[in-house]
């Protein structure tokens, strides 16, 4: 969510927590109505003063360099919208089933050990290990 990258960068201290993204996700093809969000946020900081064009536009200036989603986006608002998702427009779940912190945990027990050993944290930490020796963070059988 790019709001939040513009918060963060511009200094806006926008609040991001407890924000409800049925507001402003639409629950049958999970497309984000950019200014409902950005209404829905502005209320939730009472950051009301704070014009929605002028967040549009800085929307549409990070948007527009060439930045890897992935790791643009929060995985805790990536979650929320699997969530709606489930509910509607990839499948039928009763919201009680699909409840995010559930699909935290569940996503969680199933990432498997191989796919961290292929991300640069991983990397990162044996790296670090090599250079701060007698420190270990990771067991020795990874």
């Amino acid at each position: 969510m790019y709001l939040l990258w513009v918060s963060q960068c511009d200094g806006l201290n926008l609040t991001f927590d407890g924000i409800t993204f049925s507001k402003f996700v639409d629950d049958r093809t999970l497309e984000i109505d950019e200014l409902k969000l950005i209404q829905e946020v502005k209320k939730k900081s009472q950051a009301l003063s704070l014009k929605d064009e002028e967040l549009q536009q800085r929307l549409t200036n990070k948007r527009s360099n060439s930045h890897d989603r992935w790791q643009v986006c929060c995985g805790h608002h990536l979650v929320e919208i699997l969530s709606l998702g489930l509910r509607k427009a990839i499948g039928s779940n009763k919201a009680a089933d699909v409840e995010p912190h559930s699909l935290e945990r569940n996503l969680r027990l199933a990432y498997e050990e191989v796919y961290f050993r292929k991300t640069r944290l991983y990397l990162d930490m044996i790296t670090w290990e090599s250079n701060n020796q007698p420190f270990q963070v990771l067991p020795n059988d990874t």
